[in-house]
């Protein structure tokens, strides 16, 4: 991974590492809403929020509700795994500098049993009102993919589903 200054201004705008954070940590919320209370999310799990979210074809099709079971979804929408495994590799060192960046800044806490959840500080963004609305899709998927994945079952389950490994 190249270093900030020298990535393209495209690139890291996009992968900038607290706009990923905050995609995290959204979805960590969302999973947290649904899972069992002290439980956590499991952190291979991370690796996949951001090749979903920030896939542009991907996040306009994911459905609107919780609803929609991940499985059948995946079986109706066949195409949004073509090149995932690819995407999901390119983006592991984006995901492990936004863990780092959510780890530095106390927002996330690894529970005895290594499952992770959200800490009582919270993520301050300071943003304009028309990057709010841009912002405002990306938390609502966000949340969505972490409730979906807590709803779907265990990580090896979710990895089979989309076609990867850990």
């Amino acid at each position: 991974m190249n270093k900030w200054d020298n990535r393209p201004v495209e690139i890291a705008n996009l992968v900038n590492p607290s706009f990923c954070a905050f995609l995290i940590h959204e979805m960590v919320k969302g999973y947290e809403e649904i899972a069992d209370e002290n439980r956590g999310i499991t952190f291979e799990l991370f690796f996949l929020a951001l090749p979903i979210l920030l896939h542009k074809p991907t996040k306009e099709l994911l459905p609107r509700t919780t609803r929609t079971y991940m499985h059948s979804w995946l079986q109706s929408n066949p195409k949004v795994r073509i090149g995932f495994a690819s995407r999901a590799r390119e983006m592991v060192p984006y995901t492990k500098e936004a863990i780092h960046f959510l780890m530095i800044r106390d927002l996330l806490i690894v529970n005895e049993e290594g499952f992770i959840s959200t800490s009582t500080s919270r993520l301050r963004i300071r943003i304009d009102s028309e990057a709010k609305r841009y912002l405002l899709d990306y938390q609502k998927k966000a949340k969505f993919i972490g409730k979906w994945f807590a709803l779907t079952g265990t990580s090896s389950t979710i990895y089979t589903m989309w076609g990867v490994s850990p």
